[in-house]
């Protein structure tokens, strides 16, 4: 069976990354994703620079058939963070982010993510 352009893709972003941590960061980068990799824990959460709706669409980003699920535009611009209000704008995964919930090793998910 011949290899995709999005497993090709996929392996050259991820070449030498064995930890499920290190590979989440690689791909969902590659996707658009702004986050932040803590080498010492192993921890991936999103970037204060990320946009607010970005974990909501991370949790979508867990099912291989996001696309049905996502009913409302992705505002794709950078939200100027001030201290005001901070702490309702944050979601979860501003925290740390559970790699394990995401079907990376799955290439039809690859596939529908890239």
């Amino acid at each position: 069976m011949e290899i995709s352009i999005i497993e090709k893709f996929v392996e050259k972003i991820t070449h030498g990354k064995s930890e499920r941590a290190d590979r989440f960061y690689e791909i969902f980068s590659a996707r658009g994703f702004l986050l932040d990799l803590d080498n010492h824990s192993g921890k991936v959460r999103l970037s204060e620079d990320s946009h607010a709706d970005d974990g909501e669409f991370l949790e979508m980003l867990q099912h291989i058939d996001y696309k049905k699920i996502c009913n409302k535009p992705h505002q794709d611009s950078l939200v100027l963070h001030n201290n005001e209000g901070a702490a309702q704008n944050r979601h979860p995964y501003f925290v740390n982010i559970n790699t394990q919930l995401f079907d990376i090793d799955n290439n039809q998910y690859l596939t529908e993510l890239v």
